[in-house]
């Protein structure tokens, strides 16, 4: 069970990045498993965190086909986190933050980061994505 510490988050991380061929699996199941969490709201930002903690190491180590996966869902998931926090702007400015990271850090490319800065700046697109 994913909790909120660096060391559940990591090592769920590691766990990922050691299945590297199924990454596509991996985003998708990741993708659902946000989708689907009913409890705390918070919890989403745990799980957005294990996504930053994948795709930064995955930039570390060149695993290109974990940048790509999770390219393809994390907007979708941004969109869906930001709605889910809509009511607590404190946690909305994490969220925010590590999209910044990964501008500063060079991880996704700067086309990819416009369109999910556009996706959580607009609440129809929020909302949409609910």
């Amino acid at each position: 069970k994913l909790q909120n510490t660096m060391q559940s988050i990591q090592t769920l991380s590691k766990w990922c990045l050691y299945n590297k061929r199924r990454h596509a699996d991996i985003a998708a199941v990741w993708l659902r498993a946000l989708h689907e969490h009913r409890g705390a709201p918070s919890h989403k930002l745990t799980m957005l965190y294990l996504a930053n903690d994948v795709v930064q190491t995955a930039r570390a180590k060149q695993l290109t086909t974990f940048i790509d996966s999770f390219a393809n869902v994390l907007p979708d998931a941004l969109a869906h986190v930001w709605h889910a926090l809509r009511d607590d702007a404190a946690t909305q400015a994490k969220v925010q933050r590590v999209v910044d990271i990964w501008a500063e850090r060079g991880v996704f490319d700067a086309a990819f980061l416009d369109r999910v800065r556009a996706l959580i700046a607009s609440p129809a697109a929020a909302a949409a994505a609910a």
